[in-house]
Protein backbone atom coordinates (compact mmCIF):
# COMPACT_ATOMS: atom_id res chain seq x y z
CA UNK A 1 0.00 0.00 0.00
CA UNK A 2 2.76 1.96 0.88
CA UNK A 3 4.52 1.81 -2.84
CA UNK A 4 1.12 2.98 -4.56
CA UNK A 5 0.86 5.69 -1.94
CA UNK A 6 4.22 6.90 -3.44
CA UNK A 7 3.39 6.51 -6.37
CA UNK A 8 0.14 8.37 -6.46
CA UNK A 9 1.94 11.37 -5.01
CA UNK A 10 4.39 11.23 -7.83
CA UNK A 11 1.77 10.80 -10.32
CA UNK A 12 0.52 14.59 -8.70
CA UNK A 13 4.07 15.54 -10.09
CA UNK A 14 3.08 14.56 -13.78
CA UNK A 15 6.74 13.38 -13.90
CA UNK A 16 7.00 10.30 -17.20
CA UNK A 17 6.65 6.95 -16.62
CA UNK A 18 10.00 6.94 -18.63
CA UNK A 19 11.87 9.13 -16.06
CA UNK A 20 11.49 6.30 -13.64
CA UNK A 21 11.95 3.35 -15.86
CA UNK A 22 15.49 4.90 -16.71
CA UNK A 23 16.46 5.53 -13.41
CA UNK A 24 15.60 1.48 -12.57
CA UNK A 25 13.04 2.78 -10.67
CA UNK A 26 10.09 0.84 -12.09
CA UNK A 27 10.14 -1.80 -14.88
CA UNK A 28 7.62 -3.12 -17.33
CA UNK A 29 6.39 -6.86 -16.81
CA UNK A 30 8.49 -9.17 -17.62
CA UNK A 31 6.82 -11.74 -20.60
CA UNK A 32 9.22 -13.88 -20.11
CA UNK A 33 7.91 -15.15 -16.78
CA UNK A 34 4.96 -17.59 -17.52
CA UNK A 35 4.06 -17.65 -13.78
CA UNK A 36 4.59 -14.22 -13.12
CA UNK A 37 1.78 -13.07 -15.52
CA UNK A 38 -0.30 -15.84 -14.93
CA UNK A 39 -0.26 -14.76 -11.12
CA UNK A 40 -1.53 -11.65 -12.32
CA UNK A 41 -4.27 -13.03 -14.17
CA UNK A 42 -5.37 -15.61 -11.89
CA UNK A 43 -5.89 -12.98 -9.08
CA UNK A 44 -8.79 -11.88 -11.29
CA UNK A 45 -10.03 -14.83 -12.35
CA UNK A 46 -10.37 -16.20 -8.91
CA UNK A 47 -11.98 -13.40 -7.81
CA UNK A 48 -14.35 -12.79 -10.83
CA UNK A 49 -15.07 -16.20 -12.76
CA UNK A 50 -14.51 -18.90 -11.07
CA UNK A 51 -17.66 -21.26 -11.88
CA UNK A 52 -19.06 -18.76 -14.29
CA UNK A 53 -17.80 -17.85 -17.43
CA UNK A 54 -17.90 -14.44 -18.71
CA UNK A 55 -19.94 -15.07 -21.64
CA UNK A 56 -20.83 -12.36 -23.51
CA UNK A 57 -18.64 -10.15 -21.36
CA UNK A 58 -16.17 -6.83 -22.58
CA UNK A 59 -12.87 -6.85 -20.38
CA UNK A 60 -10.82 -3.56 -20.50
CA UNK A 61 -7.48 -3.91 -19.12
CA UNK A 62 -5.76 0.09 -18.88
CA UNK A 63 -2.10 -0.68 -19.00
CA UNK A 64 -1.77 -4.34 -21.05
CA UNK A 65 2.08 -3.72 -20.75
CA UNK A 66 3.85 -6.21 -23.33
CA UNK A 67 2.06 -8.60 -24.22
CA UNK A 68 -1.91 -9.60 -24.95
CA UNK A 69 -1.95 -12.16 -22.51
CA UNK A 70 -4.96 -10.97 -20.62
CA UNK A 71 -7.09 -10.57 -23.67
CA UNK A 72 -5.94 -14.29 -24.99
CA UNK A 73 -7.12 -15.58 -21.47
CA UNK A 74 -10.43 -13.82 -21.10
CA UNK A 75 -11.25 -15.28 -24.36
CA UNK A 76 -10.59 -18.87 -23.97
CA UNK A 77 -12.23 -18.53 -20.48
CA UNK A 78 -15.39 -17.62 -22.79
CA UNK A 79 -15.17 -13.81 -22.79
CA UNK A 80 -16.29 -11.62 -26.05
CA UNK A 81 -14.34 -8.90 -26.52
CA UNK A 82 -11.25 -7.42 -24.65
CA UNK A 83 -10.41 -3.98 -25.45
CA UNK A 84 -6.85 -3.61 -24.01
CA UNK A 85 -5.20 0.15 -23.68
CA UNK A 86 -1.71 1.36 -22.94
CA UNK A 87 0.79 3.84 -23.97
CA UNK A 88 2.93 1.82 -25.49
CA UNK A 89 2.31 -1.50 -28.58
CA UNK A 90 2.80 -4.96 -27.35
CA UNK A 91 6.36 -6.04 -27.55
CA UNK A 92 5.41 -9.52 -28.00
CA UNK A 93 4.11 -10.06 -31.29
CA UNK A 94 5.85 -14.02 -31.49
CA UNK A 95 2.68 -15.97 -31.76
CA UNK A 96 4.91 -19.18 -30.29
CA UNK A 97 4.70 -16.79 -27.29
CA UNK A 98 1.34 -16.95 -26.71
CA UNK A 99 0.43 -20.71 -28.40
CA UNK A 100 2.90 -22.01 -25.30
CA UNK A 101 1.58 -19.68 -22.82
CA UNK A 102 -1.59 -21.35 -23.60
CA UNK A 103 -0.70 -24.66 -23.08
CA UNK A 104 0.93 -23.73 -20.00
CA UNK A 105 -2.23 -21.51 -18.67
CA UNK A 106 -4.42 -24.67 -19.59
CA UNK A 107 -3.10 -26.38 -16.74
CA UNK A 108 -4.45 -23.99 -13.82
CA UNK A 109 -7.74 -22.60 -15.35
CA UNK A 110 -9.85 -24.66 -17.78
CA UNK A 111 -10.63 -23.42 -21.31
CA UNK A 112 -13.49 -23.02 -23.55
CA UNK A 113 -12.48 -26.55 -25.45
CA UNK A 114 -13.56 -24.64 -29.25
CA UNK A 115 -12.04 -21.79 -28.54
CA UNK A 116 -8.46 -23.30 -27.56
CA UNK A 117 -8.80 -25.02 -31.09
CA UNK A 118 -9.34 -21.88 -32.68
CA UNK A 119 -6.42 -20.38 -30.71
CA UNK A 120 -4.17 -23.00 -31.69
CA UNK A 121 -5.18 -22.72 -35.58
CA UNK A 122 -4.00 -19.24 -36.03
CA UNK A 123 -1.17 -18.44 -38.11
CA UNK A 124 -0.10 -15.23 -36.97
CA UNK A 125 -0.44 -12.41 -33.99
CA UNK A 126 -2.78 -10.25 -36.39
CA UNK A 127 -4.65 -13.57 -36.79
CA UNK A 128 -4.60 -14.23 -32.55
CA UNK A 129 -5.77 -10.82 -31.76
CA UNK A 130 -8.88 -11.18 -34.42
CA UNK A 131 -10.01 -14.74 -33.39
CA UNK A 132 -9.58 -13.75 -29.69
CA UNK A 133 -11.52 -10.29 -30.13
CA UNK A 134 -8.54 -8.35 -28.84
CA UNK A 135 -9.47 -4.50 -29.69
CA UNK A 136 -5.59 -3.31 -28.07
CA UNK A 137 -4.76 0.47 -28.41
CA UNK A 138 -1.39 2.34 -28.02
CA UNK A 139 -2.95 5.57 -27.66
CA UNK A 140 -3.51 5.22 -23.68
CA UNK A 141 -6.71 6.75 -22.65
CA UNK A 142 -7.28 8.96 -25.63
CA UNK A 143 -8.38 5.63 -27.48
CA UNK A 144 -11.08 5.53 -24.84
CA UNK A 145 -12.37 9.30 -24.86
CA UNK A 146 -12.73 8.73 -28.91
CA UNK A 147 -15.55 5.80 -28.31
CA UNK A 148 -18.54 5.23 -27.11
CA UNK A 149 -18.05 1.60 -25.28
CA UNK A 150 -19.32 -0.18 -22.24
CA UNK A 151 -17.50 -2.88 -20.49
CA UNK A 152 -17.79 -5.53 -17.81
CA UNK A 153 -14.99 -5.67 -16.15
CA UNK A 154 -11.99 -3.40 -15.84
CA UNK A 155 -8.36 -4.60 -14.73
CA UNK A 156 -5.41 -2.60 -14.36
CA UNK A 157 -2.07 -3.62 -12.73
CA UNK A 158 0.36 -1.08 -11.86
CA UNK A 159 -0.36 1.83 -14.23
CA UNK A 160 -2.71 3.87 -12.67
CA UNK A 161 -0.18 6.14 -11.16
CA UNK A 162 0.79 6.98 -14.33
CA UNK A 163 -2.28 8.52 -15.42
CA UNK A 164 -2.66 12.15 -15.23
CA UNK A 165 -5.37 12.96 -12.87
CA UNK A 166 -6.99 15.52 -14.97
CA UNK A 167 -7.51 12.62 -17.29
CA UNK A 168 -9.26 10.51 -14.78
CA UNK A 169 -12.10 13.10 -14.07
CA UNK A 170 -12.98 13.20 -18.39
CA UNK A 171 -13.92 9.41 -18.15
Amino acid sequence: RLKICIKLALAYFKIPYTFFYQLGLSSKGVPNDFDLVLLKFLVHYNRLWVGSAPVDKTLLEIGFGDSLVNGMLFYLIGGSHSILVDVNSPKKRDLAYYLSFAAYASKFIEFDPVRKIKVNKCRSFEALSHVCCIDWSSEGLNALMERDIEVDFIISHSCLEHIPLDLLSDL
